[in-house]
């Protein structure tokens, strides 16, 4: 398995897409997954996209999935069909930097939406993606009223009946939705596109906590034993990658943050 980095991790340096490519790189990080709000800030500013595929290259980092909150199973139809619009633009930029994967969380009003519904539009932002040459991943959220389990992520992608069907799971996430990764040992290797990894203390009850009481891995009580012998058992080699959205990180520079954050995501591996 290898090590990536969301650059959500990196948020409160407030750093342009370049420098987030920059230091995860000197960090020690193989894969990055890149914002598409921060590449579209790229572009506002003036520069080239070319100009981050050729960082992305010299820094030997695989940019390998994109972040984005595309309302593409709202409940609107107005909505939804406006939000596939304009995520268009994205894919492109995604497409243009070579970025294989984006992450499709379920976004918007989704109140009462059947996991039946789900698939459907799932089936339409994934056929949106790969017109692209981009494959749409599943995400779960812990939080979310309709997908919050590997369970329910396995069912929607079953009967999405998409051509390469992949979840996204999240450590924190799955202890808030009340789940366990374990459960992946029923599915293998081949539904799981991508693993956050993060950690949280369980001292704050699942229904109770937020994403900003993630912490780094070892830093709280995930059962990471488990989590790694089972994907281990289930033959994953993907990414691990770090998904954090911390306050601050004190007095260290975001070098000095981000190679102790590499080691924290080390440990859980050894």
């Amino acid at each position: 398995m290898k090590l990536a980095i969301n650059t959500s991790t990196l948020l409160p340096y407030q750093l342009c897409c370049a420098e987030q490519i920059r230091v995860s790189a000197r960090a020690g990080f193989s894969g990055i997954e890149l914002w598409t709000r921060d590449i579209q800030n790229h572009v506002n500013s003036g520069q080239p996209l070319g100009d981050l595929k050729t960082l992305l290259r010299d820094s030997n980092l695989d940019a390998f999935n994109g972040i984005s909150f595309i309302k593409w199973a709202e409940n609107d139809e107005g909505v939804r069909k406006a939000a596939l619009e304009t995520a268009k633009g994205e894919l492109e930029m995604l497409a243009e930097l070579g970025i294989p994967h984006i992450a499709a969380p379920l976004c918007g009003d989704i109140t009462g939406m059947s996991l039946e519904r789900v698939a459907e539009l799932f089936a339409d932002i994934y056929a949106l993606g790969a017109s692209f040459g981009v494959t749409a991943m599943l995400e779960i959220w812990g939080h979310s009223p309709v997908l919050n389990k590997v369970s329910k992520a396995a069912y929607v992608l079953m009967e999405s009946n998409v051509e390469k069907p992949l979840m996204l799971c999240d450590v924190y996430h799955a202890y808030r939705g009340g789940d366990t990764l374990s459960k992946l040992d029923l599915i293998g290797a081949q539904m799981l596109g991508l693993v956050h990894i993060n950690d949280y203390p369980a001292s704050i009850p699942a229904p109770q906590i937020k994403d900003s009481d993630r912490v780094l891995p070892t830093q709280g009580d995930a059962p990471y034993g488990e989590i790694i012998q089972t994907l281990h058992n289930i033959g994953y080699e993907g990414y691990l990658s770090l998904e954090i959205f911390p306050a601050g990180y004190g007095a260290m520079s975001a070098d000095e943050a981000m190679r102790h954050a590499y080691q924290c995501c080390q440990a859980i591996l050894k």
